[in-house]
């Protein structure tokens, strides 16, 4: 990712997707945010032991990654973050 600092941001959105959505930063640039979200389950289990059975109740876990990009008045990338379970793969999808 860090290699589209000072890069167009059109182009950083033609090889990537269009981004989710963008706020306006308190020094008035735009920052440019794209959120992925899955799940993970597990089946429970139980297992006898002797007399007891022991179980585990199936459960569901909801992961995400978020990157964010500003960008100035011409659209030049200055600076990216992301945040949550962001594999290598996510930041450098586009790289």
């Amino acid at each position: 990712m860090d290699s589209w600092i000072g890069k167009s941001l059109d182009k950083y959105v033609d090889n990537r997707s269009y981004p989710d959505g963008f706020i306006t930063a308190p020094n008035g640039n735009k920052v440019y945010y794209w959120s992925h979200r899955w799940s993970h389950s597990s089946s429970g289990m139980a297992v006898k032991s002797g007399s007891m059975i022991l179980s585990s109740p199936a459960s569901t876990y909801i992961q995400y990654c978020d990157i964010f990009v500003e960008v100035n008045e011409q659209r030049v990338i200055l600076k990216w973050s992301s945040k949550g379970k962001c594999e290598k793969r996510e930041v450098e999808l586009a790289e």
